[in-house]
């Protein structure tokens, strides 16, 4: 907390979690068409896609980060990173692609204003600015990935496979 209890947030805690939703925005498309085909191929190449642009703005984002930011900052900018991806696909399975943005910010804002401790140090659970060494924040990154991850896979011929059927539906056309 600063004077007159302003407090400053880095502005390259705020562009990471840009770095991570950026990629999750791409996964937008007007190909309806063919995303309802359903296929095992284009589901992995959807797949390919969503690691090989997420790692290709992680690795920018470092790159670029890393001419200004010390080494326990990019630690810290790599955890966030990973929570926030987790977060982003979450809102786009959830909320549609268009919209992956709108966890990580409402997120963000939570954090912001509940993350710091009146003691003066950050909660354990505000993985943006917790030190490269908390266990509790990288768990909880992991946890939020893992989850992002299970969501993701969670397409829609999955989740109809996992609905209970209706009787009616069972001896109708048994």
């Amino acid at each position: 907390m600063g004077e007159n209890g302003q407090v400053s947030v880095p502005l390259w805690r705020m562009l990471a979690m840009a770095a991570s939703v950026s990629p999750v925005l791409a996964l937008q498309s007007n190909l309806g068409a063919l995303e309802s085909v359903a296929t095992a191929h284009l589901k992995r190449l959807t797949w390919l896609y969503a690691v090989a642009m997420a790692t290709t703005c992680w690795l920018l984002y470092l790159i670029l980060a890393g001419t200004t930011l010390p080494i326990e900052a990019l630690a810290i900018t790599l955890r966030a990173l990973i929570a926030w991806y987790g977060i982003s696909l979450l809102s786009g399975v959830i909320l549609g692609w268009r919209l992956a943005w709108a966890m990580p910010v409402t997120t963000i804002l939570f954090l912001w204003y509940w993350g710091y401790g009146s003691q003066g140090y950050y909660l354990w659970w505000e993985f943006t600015a917790r030190p490269p060494n908390d266990v509790p924040s990288l768990v909880l990154s992991g946890a939020l990935l893992l989850i992002g991850i299970v969501a993701y896979s969670a397409t829609p011929w999955r989740r109809y496979r996992l609905r209970p059927r209706s009787r009616m539906f069972q001896t109708q056309y048994r």
